[in-house]
C-alpha cells in the first residue's frame, strides 16, 4: 500500500528574504541568519506553484487543493491566476482545484543495464585500451570512455 500524497498551492508570490540585524540573543540571531540564507538558496515562491506533501498539515502561504471556494479579497494573486477555472463566481469568489482524492500515477523505473565484465586469464597480462569505448588495462582506461586518463609526468617526453 502506498502512502497518500497531498497537493498544496501557493497563495502569493514571495520575495521577502531578510538577513537580520545584530541581536543580543545569539541563538535567535543565528536561527534568523540560517533562515535567511535557506530562503535565498531555495529561491522564491510564486502564486500557483504546487507542492506535494505526505500530510494535510498546513504551512505558510499554501492551501490544500481540495476544491474549496474562497473569497477573492483574501487571496488576490491566486484568484487572478486561477480565475473561475475551478469554480466560483469570479466577482467575489474563486475555487481551488480539487486534487484531494486523485491518485498520482508514478511510472515504474524500467532502466536496465548490461555489463560485460570481460575476462583475463590467469597467465595473461591486461592490455592497454586502444579504441574509444574500451576500458580497463594497466592505466585505467581510455579517457573518452570515462576511464582514468594516463598520468604523464614531467620526466616523460
Amino acid at each position: 500500500m502506498t502512502a497518500p500524497v497531498y497537493v498544496f498551492i501557493c497563495t502569493k508570490t514571495t520575495y521577502d528574504v531578510v538577513v537580520p540585524q545584530a541581536d543580543a540573543n545569539v541563538s535567535r540571531f543565528m536561527r534568523r541568519v540560517h533562515n535567511g540564507f535557506s530562503a535565498i538558496s531555495g529561491g522564491f515562491l510564486q502564486a500557483g506553484d504546487l507542492k506535494l506533501r505526505p500530510t494535510t498539515r498546513a504551512f505558510a502561504n499554501h492551501l490544500l487543493c481540495d476544491g474549496s471556494v474562497l473569497f477573492i479579497e483574501d487571496f488576490p494573486q491566486l484568484a487572478e491566476l486561477l480565475g473561475t477555472t475551478f469554480g466560483g463566481d469570479g466577482i467575489t469568489t474563486f475555487a481551488l482545484p480539487n486534487y484531494f482524492d486523485d491518485v498520482l500515477a508514478i511510472p515504474p523505473l524500467t532502466v536496465t543495464q548490461t555489463v560485460d565484465p570481460g575476462s583475463v586469464g590467469v597467465d595473461q597480462e591486461p592490455t592497454e585500451p586502444t579504441a574509444p569505448g574500451e576500458t580497463g588495462g594497466t592505466q585505467g582506461g581510455n579517457p573518452p570512455s570515462g576511464g582514468r586518463p594516463r598520468i604523464v609526468s614531467d620526466f616523460e617526453t
